[in-house]
């Protein structure tokens, strides 16, 4: 299967990456904890733009610690991941010290990625092992590794969940692993994105039905498009790429193909791929470039056809934002 790099296809205008940017309506405020209070060394209360989230039965007047090496002197972490600070929990076995923000602009249905870098931290003590628990709505959906509360080094961790709602409250709980102490982490950089795949429009309503699906495009891997019911009367398929969808269609009778329609505008470029048992793949290889990140691209595929005067039909239209 040919695997194409993205770069082949994008404009080559410095424009191009900017074209079709999906301005994201869903982020943290306040994700990577440089506004805190009005004082440096911040102890037992949210950042800015968060609320305090505790395990079951702690004391309220418990919260995060801000952790910032100019104004806390501490070694672990080594260094802040992002920016001038990050959030310290003390962490016991049901559940320590949190924090959670509502955050908006979800589309229901779709999926979304959330990111966070964590370590360990020797700011105000807690040496045992812990680990990060993530929550969506009060439920738990991710648990993260358990690192030692000595752990110097940062790592990320990734989770998904398919929204519900146009907002959810999204939260961070610190767990002591093991039986003695209380653990004391740090998380920092804390982001959403919006990588999403959904199809849209419908293919010709003449012939075989044309179908095309694919996996979520993620920066750094491969993102696969697999076209299907492909009749038996041509060996090559093209998949077709843009940077707009069309609204309305485009209705492609005026070309002889009746019962069709071009569902974006294949500025991008096509590729052509061969047809074995009914289906064509095609692969492009996204960089791990930040700039692509919330890039929407649309696909469409084309496949020889006996149905229509013109000898082709084509597939639903695809529309994929490129995440981390």
């Amino acid at each position: 299967m040919q695997r194409t790099p993205i770069r082949r296809w994008l404009p080559a205008a410095a424009t191009a990456l900017s074209l079709a940017v999906v301005a994201p309506t869903q982020q943290f405020t306040n994700g990577s904890f440089e506004s805190w209070g009005n004082s440096n060394c911040d102890i037992n209360s949210a950042p800015d733009g968060w609320q305090k989230f505790l395990g079951p039965g702690l004391n309220p007047g418990l919260g995060v610690d801000e952790g910032k090496p100019t104004a806390c002197p501490h070694t672990i972490p080594g260094s802040v991941f992002d920016g001038l600070g990050y959030a310290r929990a003390y962490s016991l076995p049901n559940g320590g010290e949190g924090i959670s923000q509502v955050v908006a602009g979800f589309v229901p249905g779709r999926s979304y990625r959330v990111r966070y870098h964590y370590a360990g931290s020797n700011v105000y003590g807690g040496t045992a092992d812990g680990y990060w628990r993530s929550y969506v709505d009060g439920a738990p959906v991710d648990t993260g590794p358990t690192i030692s509360s000595q752990t110097a080094t940062w790592a990320e961790r990734t989770f998904t969940f398919v929204a519900t709602a146009a907002s959810h409250t999204i939260g961070f709980l610190g767990f002591q692993a093991s039986p003695t102490s209380s653990a004391s982490l740090a998380i920092d950089a804390v982001e959403i994105s919006d990588a999403a795949v959904w199809a849209y429009g419908a293919g010709c309503s003449v012939g075989s039905p044309l179908t095309l699906t694919a996996n979520v495009p993620l920066l750094g891997a491969s993102w696969t498009l697999q076209a299907g019911g492909i009749e038996p009367v041509g060996n090559l398929a093209v998949f077709w790429y843009g940077d707009t969808q069309l609204t309305p269609p485009v209705d492609l009778a005026v070309i002889g193909a009746n019962g069709c329609f071009g569902h974006h505008n294949a500025n991008l470029g096509a590729f052509v791929q061969p047809v074995s048992a009914s289906t064509a793949s095609h692969a492009v290889s996204v960089p791990q470039a930040a700039a692509l990140q919330g890039v929407a691209l649309f696909v469409q595929v084309s496949a020889a056809s006996a149905a229509t005067p013109v000898g082709f039909t084509t597939s639903n239209g695809l529309a994929g934002v490129i995440g981390f």
